[in-house]
């Protein structure tokens, strides 16, 4: 086995396409000459570029010019697509072997590794995803090789077995090595191979590796952790995510619990009527599987295709952009033949984009009430598409509007309804030609399409608010007679408005402002700091004022500092008021106290002064009466002689 095995190739103009399309240095010239190589490709990209929309009213004629027209993201996916499906479109059915259980779990990682990828910052997340994607590649080929050795490696899986030991005993290679040894062969990246080379390698040896390895290392985990129908270790996957990536218990429970319903989503999608395997054993093969194959791979061809389409809806730069690669999507990857896209205002649908109809340049004219009882009204009211041909086979007769949208856009019409979170943003109607029954076969699609498509708008909708408010309350802060500063935890700034800026220039002139310490603009010791941040730890405001000596004299400015919180992040906020008048004012009024204070004890001492003197002149004039009464006395015989028989009567009555 190990000395015959041949690996399966792409075509090599395939492979060239898919690794120089995933190179973020190549151009749109080197593709077209790399296309021009393979008919088939060529074929494809010609007719995609031709369909009504993109081809503008002109004939594209040369693939330089449908690579222009067409992007690098479509002509990428193109390529996964042929390399992904194509190559394995001939595998045998085979008991105890699922193809639906084995990309149930390939999407599983896949879902599980672009997640990680973008909650860890790694810079290519849709390189994790298609790591993710083929990780497992190695055991088609294995499966494909041997099938009967793939029973005997799936009777030891049942018996405790993991898949890996049982590969070796029986093939003596394991699909790891082999599925990277494929991607080698197939020229994908490096980084890539690795990943899947390594995936089922010992923790410590992983732990190490390059950021790519460690997130398919962690999503295969995650995945089979899904899948599994026994209890899971959240602990251990914790420990594992802490290990490895650096992702906390929370963060790690969140990508887990999100995988299973993007899997569902994916899996309903692409038709894949299977259930979640337990550990390494897939399930046995569905019977209708094999008849819906074809009807399979071109879901998913269509899917692969449509992902590109969901990744220009998130990058579009302007509502404009955002309409025109919902239409392109309808025409490209549904063939439809018209299409007209009205946008909600009111009780109103206005007329927005229309390609294909009788005449596209009086889209603009159209204009349709909402509450008639009309087809759209049904449509936007239930949240739901709707056939005209079904709709109208109850009805005794069609309104005259509803029979001119009909001749306007073509009869039979798809009524898709463009909403978000409840709310009607718009509606399509979209002609398919007489055929309308493939767009109920496609209607899933469809109307994930345009579920992103509002979810979008609603975006730039709210985007369009939030810059409006942005505005208000920059001028606001511009024109506030109020200082105002947002800084970091750590006190370093992050904004601050003009009149900050000025309040900050007198405690330190020539400050840069952003990037700077407050606390050392402000000039706090360490005393002051730590008491800022203790109250701070309390979640309490924190007051304080600034005094010192500018070029303009003695100021004064109050700093009101509030603990925030601005996305999840700990902020702080200072506000900050020139008290100078104030505090002058203060100092005015103490002073003004004092000299009232001074010329009242002043005054008193005078008063107390002059209260001893007029005590002193009361006392002198009764002792100068007194005196005159004895001199008088004395003066006075007859007087004499009554005092001392008043003393000779008080002898005698003592006697």
């Amino acid at each position: 086995m190990e000395q015959n095995l041949a690996l399966p190739s792409l075509p090599v103009t395939i492979v060239k396409f898919l690794e120089t399309s995933l190179d973020d240095s190549c151009d749109i010239n080197t593709l077209a000459d790399l296309a021009r190589t393979d008919p088939s490709l060529s074929a494809n990209i010609l007719r995609l570029a031709n369909s009504p929309y993109f081809s503008k009213g002109r004939s594209v004629s040369s693939l330089k010019q449908a690579a222009i027209v067409l992007g690098l993201k479509l002509l990428q996916n193109i390529a996964l697509t042929l390399s992904i499906y194509e190559s394995f479109s001939d595998l045998s059915n085979l008991p105890n072997f699922s193809l639906g259980a084995f990309w149930y779990h390939s999407l599983s990682a896949a879902a599980s590794a672009r997640r990680l990828a973008e909650k860890t910052g790694f810079e290519e997340p849709e390189e994790a995803f298609i790591a993710g994607l083929l990780h497992d590649i190695g055991q088609l080929v294995l499966i494909r090789k041997d099938p009967k050795g793939y029973q005997q490696i799936f009777q030891l899986a049942c018996t405790g077995h993991t898949v890996i030991e049982a590969e070796l005993e029986i093939w003596g290679r394991d699909h790891a090595e082999v599925g990277a040894e494929l991607l080698k062969e197939w020229r994908l990246q490096p980084f890539i191979c690795d990943a899947v080379r390594y995936h089922h390698h010992s923790l410590s040896s992983v732990r190490t590796s390059l950021p790519l390895t460690r997130i398919i290392y962690l999503a295969d985990i995650l995945s089979h952790s899904v899948q599994s129908a026994c209890g899971v270790d959240l602990n251990y996957l914790a420990q594992l995510g802490q290990d490895l990536l650096a992702i906390n218990r929370d963060e790690l429970e969140g990508i887990r619990e999100a995988i299973e319903s993007d899997v569902e989503e994916l899996s309903s999608i692409l038709g894949f009527q299977v259930e979640k395997g337990s550990g390494d054993a897939f399930l046995e093969v569905i019977p209708v599987e094999e008849e819906n194959r074809e009807t399979l791979r071109e879901k998913a061809r269509l899917y692969s295709l449509l992902v590109g389409s969901l990744q220009n809806l998130l990058s579009a730069t302007d509502e404009v952009q955002l309409t025109e690669v919902f239409i392109q999507s309808l025409l490209l990857f549904f063939d439809v033949k018209s299409a007209l896209f009205l946008k909600r205002t009111g009780n109103t649908l206005l007329g927005e984009v229309a390609v294909g109809t009788k005449d596209d340049s009086i889209c603009s004219r159209i204009r349709l009430s909402l509450g008639n009882g009309t087809l759209w009204d049904s449509c936007l009211e239930n949240r739901r598409p709707i056939f005209s041909q079904d709709y109208f086979k109850d009805k005794e007769q069609k309104k005259i509007i509803e029979k001119q949208i009909l001749s306007y856009v073509g009869d039979p019409l798809l009524a898709l309804p463009v909403s978000a979170e409840g709310e009607a943003l718009g509606c399509v109607f979209i002609h398919k030609g007489t055929k309308p029954e493939v767009l109920k076969r496609d209607i899933d699609l469809l109307t994930m399409l345009s579920k992103q498509f509002a979810h979008a708008m609603r975006t730039f909708a709210l985007k369009g608010q939030l810059k409006k408010e942005q505005t208000i309350n920059e001028a606001i802060l511009k024109h506030a007679t109020t200082g105002f500063i947002l800084t970091k935890d750590s006190g370093e700034i992050l904004f601050l408005n003009p009149v900050a800026k000025t309040l900050l220039s007198m405690a330190k002139p020539g400050h840069r402002g952003k990037g700077e310490l407050v606390w050392d603009l402000l000039g706090m010791d360490k005393k002051g700091r730590a008491e800022i941040a203790y109250a701070l730890s309390k979640d309490q405001s924190y007051k304080f004022v600034w005094h010192g000596m500018t070029s303009q004299g003695e100021k004064w400015i109050e700093v009101a500092v509030e603990p925030i919180s601005v996305d999840g992040l700990k902020r702080l906020l200072l506000a900050l008021h020139d008290v100078t008048s104030k505090k002058l004012l203060e100092k005015e009024r103490e002073n003004h106290e004092t000299r009232l204070r001074e010329e009242l004890e002043k005054k008193t001492r005078e008063l107390r002064d002059a209260h001893d003197k007029l005590l002193q002149l009361e006392r002198l004039s009764a002792t100068t009466d007194f005196a005159r009464r004895v001199v008088h006395e004395v003066n006075n015989p007859l007087g004499v002689i009554k005092n001392y028989l008043r003393l000779l009567k008080l002898e005698k009555e003592k006697g």
